[in-house]
C-alpha cells in the first residue's frame, strides 16, 4: 500500500496495475493528502470526484491549471478557463467535433485501420501502437486540422517524441508546430480548427495568439494520447480476458456497450486537477482557499459503490456513467472523436487478427505522465491476406 504522503499520480499512469494503488489510498482515506508536487489532495470516491466536476464555482481549473505539475507554459483553452468563459472557447469547438459533425469520419477511419493493418498483417507480427494507433489518431486529427501529409508527420513526430520524453521541454516542439500552423492559417484559412479560432471573436476581440496556439495543442493532445492510450490499454484488457474477448467477437454489435466497460476500467486520463476557491470541505477532510486536488476519474471508475467488482472486466455492464472523459462542463471535447477511433479498432483488429496475443509482457513500454500513456505495444498473430495492392493503400 502507497503511504498517501507519498501518492504520485504522474508515476501511477505508468504502472501496470493502477488499480490496487487507488484501492489501497481510498481505503486508507478517500481524500488524501500527499506532500509530491507542492501538496495535493486527491479524490478517490466516485461521489467526490463527480460532484468536484460539477461545482466549478469551488473548484476552478483556471487558476493553477488542470495539471499537477503544470506541463504546459500557457493555459491550455477551454480545458483551464473557468465559466463563463469556458462556455464561450466550448461552444466554438462543436460545430467540428459534435457526434453529428464527425459522422462522415466513421467509414473514413475504418479504411484507415484497414489499411495500416495490410501493412503488417503479411508478417504476424507488428508494434500495435506504432503500427497502427498512433497513425490512425494521426489521421483523425489532421481531418479536424486540415493537415497535409508533410505537416501531419511532423505533428505526429513532435506528439510521439513529447509522450516518450514527457516534461514541458518535451512538449516545445508540439506548441511550435502549431505556431507554425497558426501562421500557415492566417495566410490561407480553411475549414478546419485553427482556422475557426482565429475567426472567432470574443468580447468583439480575437482570440490572443498564445491562448489560440494553447487551444490548438490542447484538443490535439486529448484526441491523440488520450485515444491511442484507450485504445492499446483495451487490446490489453482483451488480451488478458479471453472470455470477454470471445464474447465480443462473436457479435460485434455488443461493440459499442462493451466500449463504455473498456473506458470505465482503462480511464486512460487517470485524474485532472482543480484549485479550491474557497475553503471547503469534502467528506470529513477540510480544503483551504487556494489548495489544490486531483479528482481522480480511474479511482471514481472503481468505486465499488459505483461499480461492483470493478476489478473484473464485464463488457456487458452499464457503465455509462463513468468518468474516463470527465465529468460536467470539463467533459471531454474529443469524446466522440475517441469513441469513434476506438471504435473503428476494435472493429477492425478483432475481424481480421482476433487472435492476436501480447507474447512478452517486458517489452510493452508505459510511460507515466498526465495519461496512461502507451508507446509500444508488440503483438502477434496469425498472418492473413492484404485487402488492397500496397498502391492502393490510402491511410
Amino acid at each position: 500500500m502507497v503511504a498517501q504522503e507519498e501518492f504520485d499520480h504522474v508515476a501511477l499512469a505508468g504502472e501496470v496495475d493502477p488499480y490496487a494503488i487507488v484501492r489501497g489510498l481510498r481505503e486508507q482515506c478517500p481524500v488524501a493528502h500527499s506532500s509530491q508536487y507542492g501538496g495535493f489532495y486527491a479524490f478517490t470516491r466516485f461521489e467526490d470526484v463527480w460532484n468536484a466536476a460539477l461545482d466549478t464555482a469551488a473548484w476552478s481549473s483556471a487558476e493553477n491549471g488542470a495539471t499537477i505539475p503544470r506541463y504546459s507554459p500557457i493555459n491550455l483553452l477551454p480545458i483551464e478557463c473557468d465559466p463563463p468563459d469556458h462556455s464561450v472557447y466550448r461552444r466554438m469547438f462543436l460545430p467540428l467535433m459534435s457526434r453529428s459533425a464527425l459522422a462522415p469520419l466513421e467509414s473514413r477511419m475504418l479504411e484507415v485501420v484497414n489499411d495500416l493493418l495490410d501493412e503488417v498483417i503479411e508478417r504476424g507480427e507488428c508494434d500495435l501502437v506504432g503500427d497502427v494507433l498512433f497513425p490512425m489518431a494521426t489521421v483523425g486529427l489532421s481531418h479536424l486540422y486540415g493537415l497535409d501529409p508533410e505537416q501531419t508527420e511532423k505533428i505526429e513526430r513532435s506528439a510521439v517524441n513529447a509522450l516518450k520524453l514527457g516534461g514541458p521541454e518535451a512538449a516545445m516542439p508540439l506548441f511550435m508546430a502549431f505556431a507554425e500552423l497558426v501562421g500557415q492559417r492566417r495566410a490561407q484559412p480553411g475549414e478546419d480548427i485553427p482556422s475557426m479560432l482565429i475567426a472567432a471573436r470574443v468580447d468583439g476581440e480575437p482570440i490572443p495568439e498564445q491562448d489560440l496556439i494553447g487551444a490548438c495543442v490542447s484538443v490535439f493532445s486529448a484526441g491523440f494520447d488520450t485515444v491511442v492510450s484507450a485504445c492499446a490499454h483495451s487490446f490489453d484488457l482483451l488480451e488478458s480476458n479471453p472470455d470477454q474477448r470471445a464474447w465480443l467477437i462473436e457479435d460485434p454489435s455488443r461493440i459499442p456497450n462493451a466500449m463504455e466497460e473498456l473506458l470505465r476500467y482503462v480511464s486512460p486520463l487517470p485524474g485532472l486537477a482543480r484549485t479550491a476557491t474557497a475553503d471547503l470541505e469534502v467528506g470529513d477532510c477540510k480544503i483551504p482557499k487556494g489548495d489544490r486536488a486531483m479528482l481522480m476519474f480511474l479511482a471514481a471508475n472503481h468505486d465499488p459503490e459505483q461499480y461492483p467488482e470493478p476489478e473484473k472486466l464485464q463488457l456487458d455492464r452499464n457503465a455509462s456513467k463513468h468518468v474516463a472523459f470527465g465529468a460536467g462542463p470539463h467533459r471531454c471535447l474529443g469524446a466522440p472523436l475517441g469513441r469513434l477511433e476506438l471504435e473503428a479498432a476494435l472493429r477492425v483488429v478483432l475481424t481480421r487478427i482476433p487472435d492476436y496475443t501480447i507474447p512478452d509482457r517486458s517489452k510493452v513500454v508505459r510511460v507515466g505522465g498526465v495519461t496512461r500513456t502507451v508507446t509500444s505495444l508488440p503483438i502477434s498473430f496469425t498472418p492473413g491476406p492484404r485487402l488492397k495492392p500496397p498502391a492502393a493503400n490510402v491511410g
